[in-house]
């Protein structure tokens, strides 16, 4: 009955249901925030409106007298008549719950993305535009639903659970014998997880998760890898070295036996780079939707290289970090398979880091003072000293290219002989694996 309608021509038969099923005003309300917005008819609009402050007040449906009693203004009773006289005839008991309610997300979704148009449109013409803000606009919108689906019930759906659990979930393997042991035999092939492996800076990471990316693609599989840190050809060039088992100085050398080596290789690794912190998840998606799935490609794993260097909005690193890992694993979901991502762990506390002292109030590590009780796993403790800050000489190591890089002593490098920092006998003439950019 709804799955092809004109939106107005459904606003009468979203009105009944709300006016006549408290779960429907309950679920829709919360969408619904400022009803002449959604509704071209005013009248409609006003009586969601009246019927959304009674069920907030009084937690029930109200009767039309009961309304018209509640708002005690004579001037509402025409508008009132006339919406109940037009929706009369609808009868709402006789309809598909489910395609009602899947009619109605339709309806909240388009009308709601027509507003934000208009919100925009607004916006630019004050010069107030922010993408990012746009963006998560539009994304909210879209990801609006009103899933019917009860979910499981732990004691009515216990046959169901137990035959689920002795169906193991496909998984696809690391490549790491230890690594699949500590998650359940690998990445879940249908997706809705984020796999997040953290590190200190400069201790491998992008080489781990290019492993990572080889290791699945050996298996058949087809993996997208999203690189915000390193370029595309620096990844290319270590997946050829890793491959084909040559050395990557000598690539360019033996071109033909690379070229012979990597013909056959099974599945396929896909790699995209994004200068870092001027992409959304959001936009991310969008990408990914045009460039990959409308033209008929099937991702088994997302790698992101790394999920610190999105862009995302937030008042602060945490609540930014949050909110992109957030839309990080909703991807997964998306996508039906398993995203796998770093983060980078700091070396040390930030002179901004916030404790939580014995008036719970939020202190800057900077201001703590001895004697002060600072919030712990087990309750206060008593910080009993306070030392000054330290600090460390600074080497400068320039590569054959010229390049130069400034570390301390205790700096790690991954080199072809394992890692090495200055302390423990890095030398002139070693090998150092270290980004391209």
């Amino acid at each position: 009955m709804f799955e092809k309608f004109d939106l107005d021509d459904f606003e009468p038969f979203l009105v009944k249901g709300i006016v006549s099923d408290v779960m429907v005003l309950s679920t829709l309300g919360r969408f619904l925030t400022n009803p002449k917005l959604f509704f071209k008819n005013e009248n409609y609009a006003l009586v969601v409106n009246f019927y959304k402050f009674f069920f907030e007040k009084r937690e029930k449906l109200p009767t039309k007298d009961e309304l018209i009693l509640f708002l005690n203004k004579k001037e509402y009773k025409h508008a009132i008549d006339s919406v109940f006289n037009e929706i009369e005839h609808i009868d709402y008991e006789g309809m598909d719950k489910d395609l009602f309610l899947k009619s109605a997300e339709r309806f909240i979704k388009e009308r709601g993305i027509i507003q934000t148009m208009i919100s925009v449109a607004g916006e630019l013409e004050k010069g107030e535009i922010n993408s990012s803000k746009v963006l998560e606009k539009f994304e909210q919108v879209c990801n609006i639903t009103l899933d019917n689906e009860k979910g499981l019930d732990l004691y009515e759906d216990i046959g169901n659970i137990l035959t689920a659990l002795k169906e193991k979930k496909r998984t696809i393997s690391t490549g790491f014998k230890s690594l699949d042991k500590y998650i359940d035999g690998g990445f879940y092939e249908d997706g809705k997880a984020l796999y997040l492996f953290m590190a200190p800076p400069n201790k491998g990471k992008s080489l781990f998760l290019g492993n990572i990316a080889c290791n699945i693609a050996n298996q058949g599989k087809t993996v997208l890898l999203i690189t915000l840190e390193m370029s595309e050809l620096a990844y290319a060039s270590r997946f050829c070295s890793q491959q084909t088992a040559i050395p990557f100085a000598e690539l360019h050398l033996r071109t033909d036996e690379v070229k012979e080596k990597m013909k056959n290789k099974p599945g396929k690794i896909i790699i995209k780079e994004f200068p870092p912190s001027t992409i959304t998840v959001p936009e991310l998606k969008g990408w990914i939707k045009k460039h990959i799935v409308e033209k008929g490609i099937k991702i088994d794993a997302l790698c992101i290289d790394y999920i610190n260097l999105f862009d995302g909005p937030g008042n602060n690193l945490y609540e930014k970090l949050k909110g992109i890992a957030e839309h990080t694993r909703a991807l997964s979901y998306w996508l039906s398979a398993p995203v796998v991502s770093l983060t980078q762990q700091n070396r040390c506390l930030a002179e901004d880091t916030g404790l939580i002292n014995d008036k719970n109030q939020i202190i800057s590590i900077k201001n703590i003072k001895e004697g002060d009780l600072i919030k712990g796993k087990n309750g206060y403790v008593k910080v009993l000293s306070v030392f000054p800050p330290t600090k460390q000489k600074v080497y400068r190591i320039t590569t054959k290219s010229g390049r130069q890089i400034k570390c301390s002593i205790n700096h790690i490098f991954p080199t072809i002989n394992g890692e090495k920092n200055i302390k423990n006998g890095l030398k002139i003439g070693d090998k150092l694996f270290i980004s391209s950019i």
